[in-house]
Formats: C-alpha cells, sequence, structure tokens
C-alpha cells in the first residue's frame, strides 16, 4: 500500500486521476480506542495535564516579553534619557544574559527546573514592575535600569530559558519530536507576535508604566502555574 502511494507521486497524470477518483485516499483516521480529547478539567483536577500546562505558562511568559522588551527603550526615550545611557543598560544587561547562560548549566545539574522557572519569573516579574514605575522621573529610570534590567533581562531571562527548555527536552522523549517542538516554537512565535502587537495600544490607552505592570502580572501568573505544575 505504501509502495503504492509513493509511485502514484511520481507520476502527476496517475495521480490527479486517483485523487479526483477517491480524494480521501491519504486520509488518516485514527482508531477510536486510541484517541484521547483533551479535556480542560484536567487543568485543574489530579492526575494534573502536565504539557498543556507546561505550554501555557511558556506562553504567558513570552507574551510578557513581547509587551516588555518592545517598549523598554522606547520608554527611556520618552523620558528625554540620552541613546548612549540606553544603549548602556540595554548592554549591561546584555552582558549578565551572557554570563549567566555560561553557569546556569551547572547551576541546573542538582536543581528542580520547575522551582527554578519558578523563582526567576518572580524575579523578572518584579524588574518590569519595579522598572514601570521607576519611570515616574528620568533619575529613577536610569538608576533603576542600571540595577533591575540586568536582573530581568540578563539573569533571571538566563535562567528561566535554560530551566524551562530543559522541561520540553524532557517531554520530548524519543517520540514525536519534531511535532512536540514544532508546536513549542509556533505558541513561542505566536506569543511574542502578540505581546509586541498588544504593547502599543496598552501603551497608548495607560502608558508605559501601565504597560510594564501588567508585563510583570502576566509573569507572576506564570510562576504560580510553574508552582501548581507537576509530572503526572
Amino acid at each position: 500500500m505504501m509502495l503504492e502511494r509513493t509511485s502514484l507521486l511520481h507520476s502527476i497524470e496517475s495521480f490527479a486521476v486517483r485523487f479526483k477518483m477517491l480524494p480521501l485516499m491519504f486520509l488518516h483516521v485514527p482508531r477510536p480506542n486510541s484517541f484521547k480529547m483533551f479535556r480542560l478539567s484536567r487543568l485543574t483536577t489530579k492526575p494534573i495535564n502536565y504539557v498543556p500546562l507546561l505550554y501555557i505558562a511558556i506562553t504567558i511568559f513570552y507574551i510578557s516579553s513581547g509587551l516588555f522588551n518592545t517598549l523598554y527603550p522606547a520608554s527611556l526615550y520618552d523620558k528625554g534619557i540620552d541613546k548612549s545611557i540606553v544603549l548602556g543598560i540595554i548592554t549591561v544587561g546584555m552582558l549578565f544574559q551572557i554570563l549567566t547562560f555560561h553557569f546556569v548549566g551547572h547551576y541546573l545539574e542538582n536543581r528542580d527546573e520547575r522551582e527554578t522557572s519558578f523563582r526567576s519569573l518572580v524575579l523578572r516579574g518584579s524588574g518590569y514592575i519595579v522598572m514601570g514605575i521607576s519611570l515616574i522621573t528620568p533619575i529613577t529610570a536610569i538608576i533603576l535600569g542600571f540595577l533591575f534590567y540586568p536582573l530581568s533581562a540578563g539573569i533571571a531571562y538566563s535562567m528561566f530559558y535554560a530551566a524551562s527548555n530543559t522541561l520540553i527536552f524532557k517531554i520530548v522523549g524519543g517520540r514525536r519530536q519534531g511535532t512536540t517542538l514544532g508546536v513549542y516554537s509556533t505558541l513561542v512565535g505566536i506569543a511574542l507576535f502578540s505581546g509586541s502587537l498588544a504593547s502599543g495600544y496598552i501603551s497608548k490607552a495607560i502608558g508605559y508604566m501601565g504597560d510594564f505592570i501588567i508585563a510583570g502580572i502576566l509573569l507572576y501568573t506564570s510562576a504560580l502555574i510553574f508552582r501548581y505544575l507537576e509530572e503526572g
């Protein structure tokens, strides 16, 4: 059967005629006893549906990142802060990120990835809220930016990225690697795009400070999911 289907693909005329006569020839129908319907109740009652909750928590994280990262430099420019100072804040944050990525592997060897994700999300969320409040004056924005941007975009991001990706690769296992990683990459892309798109509307409605506080609250929500998360 597989040989026949493969040979059909090499002859366009034969394939077109057969497909016109039987358009469902490539449709795969799963066996009823192997089909499992996803239920929302499994997100709140034990045994917890581990994989969907993990994806939801990670998606919330990247939506929050889109909300914050899209507007943070713009918020500093809006306060009249010099471009060189803004570049300095971003550069220090990236340096902390690089250094944390260098050491985080050894840090995670003897620690629970879910607990590490929880702590890094709380740290990042707190940093977002503080940097939002710091926009009251240019001086506070500069001082707190140099303090909390490296913590949020550097240390917290690197720890969460390493821990969450470790969890993803654990659930991939030896089966359906492409499907699982494809879903993960798709969710990350959609979440970042959604957060970036929504950031403009939110900042116009309630300002940069409100946008960053919302981003921080979303990270707290993601952190609570990681705290609730347990392998079934």
